[in-house]
């Protein structure tokens, strides 16, 4: 019956898996084994590695064993302190009662099992999920599922009795698809963080750990013990949500430090700066999009929650085009910034219009920075809106009215032009704009129609950084500014190629890192202009 159930489930890794560990379960129980559940855990968990090693840094793999093992630990000890309470009241009477105890206990315990490989890989849990399990599981476990089981064989012999089993078992789908859907409109039905480190989520394990040695201590445990671990819990608390009472604690061992991560996010472009006071901004958030991606919610999101962000201080959009914006209604609904900056530019566009209108319903400040308008200071950095508010012709193209910052960190600059091009560089050249960067974020992701070469020469950039996607290298940057950044020997990145970039400067030096899926964060030696 269970090698059926699997091929009709396809036999996928998470089918192989449960497969794997119902047998060793079915075997335990024939041997007079099955109250050995932490060997058995054991040796499945050594057989599925056995045949294929990589399954460990799998999420499946790791929240099916987590859970199991959270059910097995920390379950018997729940039940062991609520039978303690009746013991002294009155006993639960009722099967149905009993059932209820047991499997909301369950579903309590692999809750707390999984939750901080929940928050790690996803950022995300739910209060009330074991709540909802009581209503739900059995819907689908005791409902839709047999049906559907007992229905299929029927499919050739009695066909009519086959549709009238699936329709039952539709039903109960549907069913549990209204309730998880309206559930999720409960005020924190679900909650978005930071994703925790290693040492916390070891320590929440040890805390766990401890806690149910405890519980199963006789005698009971004294008050001072229950002190020691509810005490570390709230500790624990504390250290992970810091970032939202301390933004100085963001930066742990990098707090004289400021940085700027120009962010891989295919064709479009996004940067975060973060601040030694916590402040953090983000300029702009567009890029490669389709019905079923979104780059705030898949790239730019959980870049910050990696970066232990939990809000973002100001948030700048420096024109209407959709590669700059399109992912930034997901930021500004999860990380509810103070302000937002636009251009003068009007709204062309439905999109445009909706983020607008998401920004103003959160309540966010929306304003446009005039030319010369300080944005952000602090004891190390200012940045500063230079251009293009008040100095392009309304009636120029929407690239040349966007708008430029330049981020002063003592002796470390940083120029972001936007998408403007040869008519606006020579606009800010023209008004005696400070222009020279260290490091330059190539105007219109370096296109021929920008990155003049007047321009570059007043920047004189140490490094030129191009937002562009790994697909788009042929066209962006532009054959001719590749040539010409290379024959001036000025080193160039490229997002798409070389990952995410990120500069951290102290005001006196600057260290360059790149990031990628495959390496992670190396350091990048950058050549000397010659």
């Amino acid at each position: 019956v269970l090698l059926g159930y699997a091929f009709i489930a396809g036999l996928n890794a998470p089918v192989f898996r449960a497969l794997i560990m119902t047998g060793f379960f079915l075997l335990a129980v024939l041997w007079y084994r099955q109250h050995s559940l932490f060997h058995l855990l054991a040796v499945a968990a050594l057989v599925l590695l056995a045949l294929h090693p990589l399954a460990l840094f799998t999420v499946s793999f790791q929240l099916s064993f987590a859970a199991l093992i959270a059910i097995a630990l920390i379950a018997p000890s729940l039940q062991s302190l609520y039978q303690t309470k009746e013991s002294k009241e009155k006993k639960l009477t009722g099967n149905v009662l009993r059932w209820t105890q047991s499997a909301f206990l369950i579903s309590l315990a692999a809750t707390a099992g999984t939750l901080p490989l929940l928050l790690y890989h996803f950022n995300r849990f739910s209060p009330i999920g074991p709540l909802m399990n009581l209503i739900i599981e059995p819907l689908l476990c005791f409902i839709a599922l047999p049906l559907g089981l007992l229905a299929t064989p029927c499919l050739t012999v009695a066909p009519g009795a086959a549709e009238i089993l699936f329709s039952f078992g539709g039903h109960a789908l549907h069913a549990a698809n209204a309730l998880t859907s309206r559930a999720a409109q409960f005020p924190l039905a679900s909650i978005w963080t930071i994703t925790p480190s290693i040492g916390e989520i070891a320590a929440y394990y040890l805390l766990i750990i401890l806690s149910c040695i405890l519980i199963c201590r006789k005698p009971r445990t004294t008050g001072k013990y229950r002190l020691f671990i509810v005490g570390g819990f709230i500790l624990l608390i504390l250290h992970f949500t810091a970032g939202l009472y301390q933004p100085t604690l963001l930066h742990d061992h990098q707090k004289r430090n400021a940085r700027v991560f120009f962010l891989d996010v295919g064709k479009g472009s996004s940067t975060l700066l973060t601040f030694a006071d916590g402040s953090t901004i983000l300029i702009d958030g567009g890029g490669s999009s389709s019905d079923r991606f979104n780059v705030g919610r898949q790239i730019i999101a959980p870049f910050l929650w990696k970066q232990r962000v939990w809000r973002i201080t100001t948030l700048i959009i420096t024109h209407p085009d959709s590669d700059h914006y399109n992912g930034l209604g997901v930021i500004a609904r999860r990380f509810h910034p103070q302000i937002t900056y636009i251009n003068e530019q009007p709204i062309q566009s439905h999109s445009y219009d909706a983020l607008i209108k998401t920004i103003q319903q959160h309540h966010i400040r929306l304003t446009t920075p005039q030319s010369g308008q300080t944005l952000h200071t602090d004891s190390l950095c200012r940045l500063n809106c230079i251009g293009m508010t008040g100095l392009a012709d309304k009636n120029d193209s929407d690239n040349n009215q966007g708008l430029v910052m330049r981020l002063d960190c003592g002796e470390k600059t940083f120029l972001f032009p936007a998408d403007i091009e040869q008519r606006s560089e020579e606009i800010l050249l023209e008004n005696n704009r400070k222009l020279q960067a260290d490091v330059l974020l190539a105007p219109h992701h370096g296109s021929k129609t920008s990155c003049s070469h007047p321009f570059l020469r007043a920047v004189a950039p140490e490094l030129i950084v191009v937002s562009a996607g790994g697909r788009q290298q042929n066209f962006f940057p532009a054959p001719r500014n590749r040539r010409w950044w290379q024959k001036n020997y000025i080193p160039f990145l490229i997002t798409g190629v070389n990952g995410t970039v990120a500069c951290t400067t102290d005001g006196k030096n600057l260290t360059t890192t790149i990031w990628t899926h495959e390496t992670g964060w190396e350091s990048r030696e950058l050549s000397e202009k010659k």
